[in-house]
C-alpha cells in the first residue's frame, strides 16, 4: 500500500496557483537581497507544486497548473540571473581564482543562492522518474548554465574547467581503447584527450 497522501478529486487543489507567489519578483537590489527574493518565491512555487499529485496522478488541470508555476519560476530565475549572473559567477568562484566543473558549480549555487537552479534532493527525485514524469529540473539548470556560459571569457574558463583533471592520455590504438575502457571527456575538444583513430 502507497504512503502517497491520497488526492481525491474533493481535496485537490482547482486553483493552486492562486495561493501561491502573486508574480516574479521585482529584482532591483544588491545581490544579496534579490537572492532572498528569488529563494522566497521559488520555495512559494514549490510549496504550491507539493500540493499536486505526483505527474503521473495529475489530472490535466493539475498538469497546466504545474506547468505554469514551473513558468513563473523560470522567469524570476531569468530575471535574477540577467542582473546578478557576472556577481553570482563571481561569488561561486572565488573572483574568478577558482575554475569548478559545470556541475560542482550547479552544486554549490544550489546551497549559496536557494531556487536558483534544483538542490540535491531535487535532482535524485527526478532521476527516478520516468521521462514524461519529470518536472524538468534539467531546464532549471539549464538557464543557469546559459546565463552563465553566455559570455565568451566565462565560456571559455568553463570549457577549460570541465575539461581539466583527463583521466589519463589517450592509449596508442583502438584495440588499447577497448581493453581499457578509455573514453575522451565528452566536453573536451583537446586533440590530446581525443579518442585514438
Amino acid at each position: 500500500m502507497s504512503d502517497r497522501p491520497d488526492h481525491s478529486e474533493e481535496d485537490r487543489p482547482d486553483h493552486a496557483e492562486e495561493d501561491g507567489p502573486a508574480g516574479a519578483p521585482d529584482f532591483a537590489g544588491a545581490l544579496a537581497a534579490d537572492a532572498g527574493l528569488l529563494a522566497r518565491h521559488a520555495a512559494g512555487i514549490e510549496r504550491m507544486l507539493a500540493l499536486l499529485p505526483p505527474g503521473p496522478d495529475r489530472t490535466g488541470t493539475e498538469a497546466e497548473q504545474a506547468a505554469r508555476l514551473h513558468e513563473e519560476c523560470r522567469a524570476a530565475r531569468h530575471a535574477f540571473l540577467a542582473r546578478h549572473a557576472e556577481a553570482v559567477y563571481d561569488g561561486l568562484t572565488a573572483g574568478r581564482t577558482r575554475r569548478p566543473r559545470l556541475a560542482d558549480l550547479a552544486a554549490d549555487a544550489a546551497l549559496r543562492f536557494p531556487g536558483l537552479v534544483p538542490d540535491a534532493a531535487q535532482l535524485a527525485e527526478e532521476r527516478g522518474r520516468l521521462q514524461a514524469h519529470k518536472e524538468g529540473r534539467e531546464i532549471d539548470q539549464g538557464i543557469f548554465f546559459g546565463a552563465l556560459l553566455r559570455s565568451p571569457p566565462r565560456a571559455r574558463t568553463s570549457s577549460r574547467a570541465c575539461c581539466a583533471r583527463p583521466p589519463a592520455r589517450p592509449p596508442a590504438s583502438r584495440s588499447s581503447a577497448a581493453r581499457t575502457g578509455w573514453t575522451s571527456p565528452p566536453c573536451c575538444s583537446n586533440a590530446a584527450a581525443r579518442r585514438p583513430t
